[in-house]
């Protein structure tokens, strides 16, 4: 029901409009796909020229030749009828530009610059700040969070980890009976609106993102991460491998408990070298992923569309 109203709808929507207008359609896999292939057959009987834009790594599967029948065949027709292709992820669109040459744009999440700096440095009173933020449960690695902050705080670290999101069942009926060190502090705060957490990032001095989540693609909450100038532990899920490395972070491998609370300690033993990183990877941000850079890129296409429209 939900794709008959929406194709009604856009049908609706550019039968008004008719000329002069860019459909910028946000793309994802599963039987998303064919409402994306619809819309794209709609767009093509008003002439109206669409933009893709492929969230998290739902064309991973089409460029490495993996997707299933008809949903390769679904790809290949949107993308045969599309002007432009925007991918956030850097070797899916090196995979696809071989075939769709200018076509393709690599077009990663980007961030508005924070209004201000922190009013602290991180990593500057005994007592380490831990975070993480999103939807809690298993595959986002928030069980191994917790085990690793204990094992750390049983070592002499001295840890206060806030939570923030939305806590899956199983998560929360594990933290009701959960027992940790005494030099561990938990913050439980529940999903929390974007302000509130950029207020709790600014408090943090680590952000730890564990997860082995398969439909992982470039995390906005990284970014986040990067912007607060936070020492940053993560697994290489998604994207992440690709814009972040060891000058930048600290890498652990999924399902690894034991991994964040060896960087955990190597952070207490040298506190200088997260600074380093933590300030490394803020710079990398405000190079390549400032709302100016990638917007910049997708006015340029919009400008190119709009010519060959006039």
């Amino acid at each position: 029901m939900r794709f008959v109203c929406d194709l009604i709808k856009i049908y609706l929507h550019l039968s008004r409009l008719k000329k002069n207008t860019i459909i910028h359609f946000i793309a994802d896999g599963g039987f998303a796909v064919y409402r994306t292939l619809a819309v794209s057959f709609v767009a093509k009987i008003f002439s109206c020229p669409v933009v893709i834009d492929a969230r998290g790594n739902s064309l991973n599967n089409f460029s490495e030749g993996k997707e299933v029948l008809f949903s390769r065949i679904s790809w290949a027709l949107i993308l045969n009828l599309s002007k432009f292709i925007l991918v956030q992820q850097k070797h899916t669109y090196q995979s696809l530009c071989e075939k769709f040459n200018n076509k393709v744009i690599h077009h990663p999440n980007c961030i508005k610059e924070r209004p201000s700096s922190r009013s602290y440095e991180i990593l500057n009173s005994n007592k380490m700040k831990i975070g993480f933020v999103g939807y809690c449960y298993r595959k986002k690695g928030v069980f191994n969070l917790i085990e690793g902050c204990n094992t750390a705080s049983g070592i002499g670290a001295k840890i206060e980890l806030t939570l923030i999101g939305e806590e899956e069942h199983s998560f929360s009926t594990f933290l009701d009976d959960f027992k940790g060190n005494a030099n561990l502090t938990l913050r439980r705060l529940g999903r929390k609106s974007f302000d509130v957490v950029q207020q709790e990032m600014d408090k943090l001095d680590i952000f730890v993102f564990p997860s082995f989540h398969p439909g992982e693609g470039h995390p906005n909450i990284i970014n986040e991460a990067m912007s607060a100038q936070l020492a940053i532990i993560t697994t290489k899920a998604g994207a992440i491998g690709e814009f972040l490395n060891v000058e930048r972070c600290y890498f652990i491998k999924p399902h690894s408990a034991d991994d964040i609370a060896e960087q955990i300690l190597n952070i207490l033993s040298d506190p200088y070298e997260a600074k380093k990183k933590a300030k490394e990877a803020s710079q990398y941000l405000k190079s390549n992923f400032s709302e100016s850079v990638v917007y910049g890129e997708l006015l340029k296409i919009y400008g190119e569309l709009i010519k060959c429209a006039v």
